[in-house]
């Protein structure tokens, strides 16, 4: 497995609310992080109790850093002490921006192209810098999620759907638990992070292959409408989007041919048919404002559309 793709999942997995980890928990590239200086050494635990088996927990006791030890009272026998190497209660912290200075050479992104401002939502989303699609003068910005554990989604929204970042690329390990808003692809880091021969390395022609199929190019070339796999376009969009696989069965469904008006459908004859789990379209898409730029609603008894010529 690619190390710098193992550190990330550990990034990824951490717990929202610590920043800390002893290095057992960092796992068997602990050494390689460390010497990399992708972590850094912030203290050492006050307590030890379930990091080395014991039923209680118990204080930390004389920390001597020259001799590389510490003790600590024997649980099991009140008036002796036990000695322990210092290294195993050393807590590490995370230092993201050292791996993605490595992981923005990897991925040969010009030092122009470089964001002035990395951090977009701290702790869950960063601007790697923008890269040239292949055979053509447009640059498509490429971001990094973390997206599992505690991220705020109303804050990542926010920011993704923001105009200013245009269609992009965000990678990430583990997927939303919900669509996130942006005109933006989400692909998994591994689809293009890996090892070989002991080396890291990053799939470009694969990344480049994604940014060519989800960015408009600077023509404007795009049909007026069309709905293809999950991406959609409709004719008051400037661009088409990206939409979860729920959002696409339903506008497939809705959307009729092309040269017809699109059939006039109730939610529970369309829920029926895709079995969604859902209670209506607006929960569906979200909220109503979303659900409003894909269906608007045609006559009395909940018959919507799509809003399509």
């Amino acid at each position: 497995m690619s190390v710098m793709l193992d550190y990330w999942t550990r990034l990824d997995q951490r717990p929202s609310g610590s920043n800390y980890r002893l290095p057992y928990q960092l796992g068997p590239n602990f050494n390689h992080f460390k010497q990399a200086g992708w972590i850094s050494p912030a203290g050492y635990l006050a307590a030890i109790g379930d990091e080395f088996d014991f039923s209680e927990e118990v204080d930390v006791e004389e920390i001597d850093e020259d001799a590389g030890i510490f003790r600590h009272i024997d649980p099991q026998h009140r008036w002796s002490k036990i000695e322990k190497a210092l290294a195993s209660i050393t807590l590490y912290e995370f230092r993201e921006n050292a791996w993605l200075d490595e992981l923005a050479k990897l991925m040969a992104i010009d030092t122009r192209q470089l964001p002035k401002n990395r951090v977009l939502v701290p702790r869950h989303l960063w601007h790697l810098g923008h890269m040239r699609i292949q055979g053509s003068h447009n640059f498509a910005p490429v971001f990094i999620a973390r997206l599992a554990v505690g991220a705020n989604l109303s804050e990542l929204n926010v920011v993704l759907a923001d105009p200013i970042r245009n269609r992009g690329v965000v990678l990430h390990i583990n997927p939303p638990h919900q669509p996130l808003l942006g005109d933006h692809a989400f692909r998994p880091l591994s689809d293009f992070l890996y090892a070989e021969d002991g080396q890291e390395r990053f799939d470009l022609d694969a990344l480049d292959r994604v940014m060519r199929g989800y960015m408009a190019t600077q023509t404007g070339d795009e049909p007026l409408q069309y709905i293809q796999g999950l991406r959609v376009k409709l004719p008051h969009f400037q661009n088409s989007r990206t939409v979860s696989e729920t959002r696409a069965q339903i506008l497939k469904l809705m959307w009729g041919d092309d040269d017809e008006l699109p059939p006039a459908m109730k939610w529970a004859e369309v829920n029926v048919r895709i079995a969604s789990g859902y209670r209506s379209f607006d929960e569906a898409f979200g909220d109503k404002a979303t659900r409003e730029d894909f269906l608007t609603l045609v006559k009395t008894g909940g018959y919507y559309q799509v809003r399509r010529h």
